[in-house]
């Protein structure tokens, strides 16, 4: 088969892929593959900033955010000193982290690396103790590990899969806290410089070739967001583990096709190292440790940061897309072609506020697709684009149209997760407003002010009254903030007696405060625990996962604050 055939048949899908990018609203993606361990073709689409002057399109050297798709290189990097002997998969956090050992259920008690990394702690999949609006952070680094070893988990311990960002917040803690080397620094000398890149990092990028990060509105129109001036997802944040890496579509080819190489010479040897390689450990790594639901461990399932699907698979498991089309709709990758039944497939796609990427590779033919796009999506077309390419490459004889594999209708597919994300907060808007009553606050705004900490201490809201709401001059209101943040505020309204809302609106969320959106009823409600006339706590349910919401209780009133 020749790189000129492959190169064309992928070139079939500009169109597709064209038309899935203007759905979405996202301004620029890039696109690439190797095959056969080779890099085979990239192709660059839109543009870098909408607000720039002339618009520039991106290129191979191009640095994107690539959110979640850091954690298996994160991951790797681990693997390194487990391989040394300075960490181990199955030794207790709590040897590592003192604050877990006051903890005595198994959380505390039996939690290892390998739970976090294979995301079956129970600890809850919300960010919003770790950022809030702008990408602003609400705690330091130094306190993440106080404020988890405090945490309700929402779901049972080696339970089964909940995907959760503070499993790899204590990866980096651990990490850092044994070596005294921040983690970034750790990955660049452990995998990035070892396979000579040199625009990769986990720290800020250098580059002044680089994506701007941007929002879509409801309409699809395209608008840049301000967040990566407030947390540029380095070290410093804590949050470089979880979704710290940078990258271009040049480097991140390397990458992956280095690492799978790697992959299928320690799994065909039986060994944990290759030589002339920085990947180690990558038997343990890629191995499926829990079940993805509703699949069984063997058809689908998550390794140590990337999942591991069995074909015919549904390959959009961890895009925002599966969230939002119905099971009858979600695309079977494979479905009806025999010819690669039983193929694995590893992938993960990542997203935070103004980016969006997506990953597969396929061991047996040493094949993968990378896709990145710069904005936070109606729909993400990286998840689609990078599956249409995945297609082509794993048919048979991809230059023989009589061959493809069957291809689901992407296209249509991304206008029904368009409109399905704007339905979902519709939705949870109409019902904000259709069940707010006329029941007013039991007590006047001013005595709803004060701070309003969690059982730790270290995490401090402050409420005070709003002089406006909305802009609409209606002054009745509270503002909702964490105390220590210059950007966040919640504006609160009354909904229901002591139970108030701030409004349900995606514009707003993704290009307004540049958040990660949240079409939940329970994240836009707030609920003051009154007695005896006084407010005693408030109770917030930002984690749609849990069963029952944070309480924060009120320490301070305002005037104590002064």
């Amino acid at each position: 088969m020749s790189t000129y055939n492959i190169v064309s048949q992928l070139e079939a899908h500009t169109s597709p892929i064209r038309n899935i990018l203007g759905t979405s609203g996202c301004p620029g993606l890039s696109i690439g593959a190797f095959h056969s361990g080779s890099i085979v073709h990239t192709q660059h689409f839109g543009c870098k900033d909408i607000e720039s002057e002339p618009l520039e399109t991106p290129d191979d050297d191009t640095v994107y955010y690539i959110a979640s798709v850091s954690k298996i290189i994160a991951v790797c990097a681990l693997g390194t000193l487990i391989q040394e002997g300075i960490l181990g998969w199955d030794v207790p956090i709590r040897e590592y982290l003192s604050e877990f050992r006051k903890r005595n259920d198994d959380l505390g008690q039996k939690t290892t690396l390998r739970d976090l990394a294979a995301n079956i702690t129970g600890l809850s999949p919300a960010v919003t103790f770790g950022m809030h609006m702008y990408g602003e952070r609400v705690l330091p680094k130094t306190e993440f590990a106080r404020l988890i070893a405090h945490m309700e988990p929402v779901s049972p311990f080696r339970s089964g899969f909940m995907y959760a960002a503070w499993n790899y917040v204590l990866i980096q803690a651990i990490t850092e806290r044994v070596t005294g080397e921040d983690f970034g620094t750790m990955v660049d000398r452990k995998i990035l410089k070892p396979l000579g890149m040199k625009r990769s990092t986990f720290e800020t990028p250098l580059s002044t070739n680089i994506m701007s990060a941007h929002g879509t509105l409801n309409n699809g129109s395209c608008h840049r967001i301000s967040i990566n001036k407030t947390n540029k997802f380095d070290s410093e944040t804590g949050l470089s583990a979880v979704m710290g890496g940078k990258s271009t579509m040049r480097e991140m080819l390397l990458i992956f096709s280095s690492l799978l190489a790697a992959y299928v010479h320690q799994r065909d040897n039986a060994v944990d190292t290759t030589p002339n390689s920085p990947f180690v450990q990558l038997r343990t790594i890629f191995s499926p440790h829990v079940a993805v639901p509703p699949s069984d461990i063997q058809a689908q399932a998550y390794c140590l940061g990337i999942y591991r699907s069995q074909l015919p698979a549904v390959l959009s498991r961890a895009s925002m897309n599966y969230a939002f089309l119905k099971t009858s709709s979600l695309p079977i990758f494979g479905n009806s072609d025999t010819h690669i039944a039983g193929t694995e497939v590893f992938h993960h796609t990542g997203n935070h506020p103004g980016f969006y990427a997506s990953m597969f590779l396929a061991p047996a033919s040493q094949t993968g697709v990378i896709c990145l796009t710069n904005a936070t999506p109606l729909v993400d077309p990286t998840d689609f684009a990078a599956q249409m390419w995945l297609a082509t490459l794993l048919s048979p004889r991809p230059h023989t149209v009589s061959t493809h594999m069957h291809m689901p209708d992407f296209e249509n597919m991304a206008k029904q997760v368009a409109r399905a994300n704007i339905g979902a907060f519709e939705r949870v808007a109409r019902y904000l407003e259709s069940k707010k009553s006329d029941i007013r606050p039991s007590l006047p705004l001013e005595k709803y002010e004060g701070v309003y900490t969690n059982t730790v201490g270290n995490l401090r809201y402050k409420v005070s009254m709003a002089e406006e709401i909305d802009g609409d001059g209606d002054a009745e209101g509270l503002l909702f903030a964490p105390l220590d943040t210059k950007l966040t505020r919640y504006e609160l309204k009354p909904w229901d007696g002591d139970t108030f809302y701030w409004r349900a609106d995606r514009d707003e969320e993704v290009v307004g405060k540049a958040m990660f959106p949240a079409p939940f009823v329970g994240v836009h409600l707030v609920r003051f625990a009154v007695r005896d006339g006084r407010v005693e706590s408030l109770m917030w349910q930002h984690c749609p996962a849990s069963k029952k919401p944070e309480v924060l209780r009120r320490r301070t009133v305002m005037a104590k604050l002064a």
